[in-house]
């Protein structure tokens, strides 16, 4: 799967668990998708997709009571508490989090 867009906001996706943990890691090596800054997701909790998705990608659970400012929809920005990091062998971070709108929860991905 490649996506090669700087913000990718997929909704009802279909794509299956494995073919994410096949994207993330092409994207951990710079394989595909360098451009990416942002990734939404519909219907995903967190530690759900963790261990769905990022299993044997090396990645680190943030405490709860670290706060960042991450880049959300539309280049706005919003405080995150928390979320999982991976790295890419560039050295640059993608923090995924859940993002909550007043009706509905997502699963995003920040690049920062």
């Amino acid at each position: 799967m490649e996506i090669d867009c700087k913000s990718v906001v997929l909704r009802k996706n279909l794509i299956w668990d494995m073919k994410w943990n096949v994207f993330l890691q092409k994207w951990i090596a710079m394989e595909t998708n360098q451009n990416l800054e942002y990734l939404e997701l519909d219907h995903r909790e967190l530690n759900v997709f963790r261990h769905r998705v990022l299993y044997g990608i090396p990645h680190e659970v943030v405490d709860e009571g670290v706060k960042r400012v991450l880049k959300i929809r539309s280049d706005a920005t919003q405080e995150i508490r928390g979320g999982i990091d991976i790295k890419r062998i560039d050295g640059k971070t993608a923090t995924f989090f859940e993002y909550r709108t007043t009706r509905i929860q997502f699963l995003a991905m920040s690049v920062h």
